[in-house]
């Protein structure tokens, strides 16, 4: 009976992780484009997908975990918007003050590995919660 309960709804917890990944990156270039007065536009869409999944990466893996507690999902979007919001003002600063350095390595590179350190946080959190919460009972 428990595992039919945690097989049905995982599928919609994984569609709320996505839809919270697909809605970060679309607001992102929403705000991109209207910031600097552009067309929107997704040139790319296969990177806007990755983008999207990559930034999802920490909720889906929470939504296959067997306890579910609201903390680690909050923290894991919270991380994952500001840091969407710190690389969008970078962004933006540089196409308004464009000094030919390129893009700044360090932070794609942050950008990229980001998903992967906010899914080890977000697991140790559910799994502490978790915890916690078997040994006051």
């Amino acid at each position: 009976m428990i595992f039919e309960y945690r097989f049905r709804r995982h599928p919609i917890l994984v569609a709320l992780a996505a839809v919270l990944g697909f809605g970060i990156q679309c607001a992102e270039r929403l705000m991109f484009s209207n910031s600097l007065g552009r067309p929107i536009a997704i040139d790319e869409p296969i990177i806007f997908v990755w983008s999207a999944l990559f930034t999802a990466l920490p909720l889906m893996v929470l939504a296959f975990q067997a306890r579910q507690h609201v903390l680690p999902w909050l923290a894991g979007l919270g991380v994952s918007l500001w840091l969407a919001w710190w690389w969008l003002q970078k962004g933006i600063a540089y196409q308004r003050n464009p000094d030919g350095s390129g893009v700044d390595m360090g932070g794609a590179i942050m950008m990229l590995l980001a998903p992967f350190a906010i899914t080890v946080a977000c697991l140790w959190l559910n799994r502490w919660l978790t915890r916690d919460a078997a040994n006051v009972r």
